[in-house]
């Protein structure tokens, strides 16, 4: 998280970085447009931090390519994966899909959770479900609880509908 943002995770530095440059162009001054930044609180599933009853979480639900779903995970400090499906990549979903997956493995995650058909296509040793509402069911018969966890997909997947179980 760059220091003193409600931000997360390290790749938002350069965005806070590129934020000051286009401020200071328009006239602001640095401290002006890093004041804005430290008073910005994400509430709209971008890389937002939130607690609810039971877990600590990390909500990017409104895009993912394997760019940013890799930055997601290398920055991630917590215990437990949800992730959906990136969408709209063509011949390479296969490829980067399975890419997941197997970085996943190699971090040895203990609780994931994947969410899209693109997933039934891996090598995955996680549970796959086809759609949100066939984990949102099971995570009802079977609720996380002290958890810290990362939810991560891309819109269309609609893994802000996990909220109100997690």
């Amino acid at each position: 998280m760059p220091s003193g943002t409600h931000l997360v995770g390290e790749y938002n530095a350069e965005n806070v970085s590129a934020a000051i440059c286009v401020g200071r162009h328009f006239g602001i001054s640095c401290e002006q447009a890093l004041e804005a930044i430290r008073q910005y609180v994400p509430t709209n599933n971008r890389s937002q931090a939130m607690r609810t009853t039971c877990n600590q979480l990390i909500v990017d639900a409104y895009n993912a390519n394997p760019t940013s779903m890799q930055a997601a995970i290398n920055a991630f400090k917590g215990d437990t994966y949800i992730l959906g499906a990136m969408r709209e990549l063509g011949e390479y979903s296969h490829l980067e899909h399975q890419n997941i997956v197997n970085m996943l493995a190699e971090r040895k995650a203990d609780t994931v959770f994947l969410v899209g058909e693109e997933y039934l296509q891996t090598t995955s040793p996680y549970p796959v479900y086809e759609k949100v509402e066939q984990l949102y069911e099971y995570l009802v018969a079977n609720p996380l609880k002290g958890k810290n966890i990362l939810l991560k997909g891309s819109r269309s997947t609609r893994m802000e509908k996990l909220l109100d179980v997690l």
